[in-house]
Parts: structure tokens; C-alpha cells; sequence
């Protein structure tokens, strides 16, 4: 019974104190999901969810980017990409109209990548754009 009451225990200071992520370190993240900023959903798992916009989407490319030069990944070589770009986007880098295509639900991001450390997950869909970082 000590046993299953200590393990409980662990548990429950482990979700109380859950841990942010290496990439945000040096953030004090909250536990509720706030549009714009980042926060943390577990331990060592945080997130970062935006509105859609223009703005939005570019702001969570550039976030995007950073934690993969950050955990030594590659944006061209992700593990998994299921997105869905329209025929008139140059690429995802074609801001606007990604934008513009995904409010419209001609395209969608669903980007993955994976090491030994970590797994980054990048999403723009109509109801927001974002990203999720779980380090293993």
C-alpha cells in the first residue's frame, strides 16, 4: 500500500511541477492555454498556439525554425509531412498565400520531426496555427 500511496504521490508532484521544455528554459510558461504564447502541457512538453493570420502564420514558422536549429533538426527533412499546399503557394514560405489557402481550406500544414531527444509537431489548420515541442 506505501508503495502504490509513494507512486501516487511522485505523480502528483510530477503535474504539479511539470517541467518546460530545454528549448524554453529560460521562460516561465503557464499551464493555460493563452492564443500567442507559449505554455506548458506536461512535462517537457510545451506548446504554442496562435489565431489565425497572416502574422500568425509567420510567427509560428519562425518558431518552428528556431526549435529545429535549436535540437539540431532539419526543416527540409522532416519525419512525417502530411500537408496539403494548393497549387497557387510557391511553397510554405509563401506567407500570405498559405494564409489565404488555409482559411479557405485549400491547404493544411501537418509537419513532424523526431530525434533521440525531442519531437516537434507544426499544424496550420482554420481554427489556429501552431506548434508542439515533446522532448523524450
Amino acid at each position: 500500500m506505501k508503495k502504490i500511496f509513494t507512486a501516487f504521490a511522485l505523480f502528483l508532484v510530477t503535474i504539479s511541477f511539470a517541467q518546460s521544455t530545454a528549448y524554453n528554459s529560460n521562460k516561465k510558461l503557464g499551464k493555460v492555454n493563452v492564443t500567442g504564447e507559449w505554455f506548458n502541457q506536461g512535462v517537457k512538453e510545451d506548446w504554442y498556439k496562435m489565431s489565425t493570420s497572416t502574422v500568425s502564420y509567420v510567427k509560428v514558422y519562425r518558431e518552428v525554425k528556431e526549435a529545429l536549429d535549436f535540437y539540431g533538426l532539419q526543416f527540409d527533412k522532416p519525419f512525417s509531412d502530411e500537408s496539403i499546399i494548393s497549387s497557387i503557394c510557391k511553397s510554405v514560405e509563401d506567407f500570405e498565400m498559405m494564409h489565404s489557402t488555409i482559411i479557405s481550406e485549400s491547404s493544411e500544414v501537418k509537419m513532424s520531426w523526431i530525434n533521440n531527444k525531442v519531437v516537434i509537431v507544426w499544424y496550420c489548420t482554420t481554427d489556429n496555427y501552431g506548434m508542439l515541442i515533446k522532448e523524450l
